[in-house]
């Protein structure tokens, strides 16, 4: 993995993750001295929305309760290995 940028939109951020394979984008929720992290992904379709569209809300309330969430897209839907490379690289991301 290498660089990553982040652009500000209040208390969620975009996030992009280089990598050799591509470009991994997300919404990243900080917080400042987080006590835990948690990652989000979406179905096979690869949004970052969840089931019933609820990651949003979901990650706000994690937030609020001091733990950082970081909901993902993948690059590549539906191929097993390209998830695998894209949760690996969101796990790697440091704030």
């Amino acid at each position: 993995m290498t660089s990553e940028s982040a652009e500000t939109e209040g208390s969620q951020q975009t996030a992009e993750i280089s990598t050799p394979r591509g470009t991994v984008r997300g919404v990243l929720y900080p917080v400042e001295h987080s006590r835990g992290a948690v990652l989000m992904v979406g179905a096979r379709g690869g949004d970052t929305t969840g089931p019933a569209g609820i990651y949003d809300e979901l990650a706000t309330h994690l937030q609020s309760e001091g733990a950082e969430a970081l909901r993902l897209e993948y690059r590549t839907p539906n191929q097993l290995d390209e998830y695998v490379y894209d949760l690996l690289a969101g796990i790697a991301k440091k704030p």
